[in-house]
């Protein structure tokens, strides 16, 4: 029996890496269709393969004009409409041509930013001026004006010495404030709003200023995204010219 030196069998490995990658490696010819490749077999001849053609893919930005499109092109497509809370999207699958092509269009469903804001309020910490200059210029349309003005006019006072407190002409300070607000930043709905409380807590630890705590009500969160998502895709859900899904991905 013959045995190898050390180099020569990591010649051999080499060698046989080598083949191993060539029988991996596709093998493109100019004159073929674009997506056409070869692999080489076990044997060394060539055999031909036709990669998918990769979907194409459209971005919509109303659900109109993807509900338009949808059935313009439902004589030569399957068609299946998705939604969730985040977009709206078609799978559109070719059909009766040889070489069948994938669509996938979408159409985001953005945040508007006020209900984004909203959200992120968490348990938001805030000087009175603070709050005041937020409802002013973050949510000029969301709150009522008498509201804005009851936390303008809240007078801070020191009562006796280590103590402190607010005052409010003929008023006391709302223990929470009414938001309506939109939910998504699309044309088709931006002028619809939605009710959304947020509970306000008021410290008055502090002796320079009352600090107000704001903690959004989750259950109304949850519940305005969720009726606004309805309202969205009203127009999508009722027609009946393919089948739509609620779906993640």
């Amino acid at each position: 029996m013959h045995e190898h030196s050390a180099s020569q069998v990591t010649e051999i490995e080499r060698i046989v890496r080598q083949r191993e990658t060539a029988l991996h490696k596709p093998v493109i010819v100019d004159a073929e269709p674009d997506g056409v490749y070869f692999l080489p077999s076990p044997n060394g001849a060539l055999v031909r393969f036709q990669a998918e053609a990769p979907p194409i893919k459209l971005s919509f930005h109303s659900v109109a004009d993807l509900i338009k499109y949808a059935e313009e092109n439902k004589g030569n497509h399957l068609v299946q409409g998705f939604y969730n809370k985040e977009a709206i999207w078609l799978n559109m699958n070719e059909i009766g041509t040889e070489e069948p092509r994938r669509h996938f269009h979408t159409m985001e469903l953005a945040e508007h930013t006020m209900f984004s804001q909203l959200k992120g309020f968490g348990r938001k910490i805030i000087t009175q001026k603070e709050l005041v200059k937020l409802l002013q210029t973050e949510f000029p349309t969301a709150v009522a004006d008498e509201v804005t003005e009851t936390f303008r006019l809240i007078r801070y006072r020191n009562i006796d010495e280590g103590e402190s407190g607010v005052q409010h002409a003929n008023a006391s300070i709302p223990s929470s404030i009414i938001f309506s607000i939109p939910i998504y930043d699309l044309p088709e709905v931006f002028r619809q709003t939605y009710t959304i409380k947020v509970l306000v807590d008021v410290d008055t630890c502090d002796k320079e200023a009352p600090i107000f705590k704001l903690t959004p009500v989750q259950t109304d969160i949850t519940e305005a995204q969720h009726e606004a998502l309805l309202d969205i895709t009203k127009p999508l859900r009722e027609q009946k010219s393919f089948a739509v899904y609620n779906a993640t991905v």
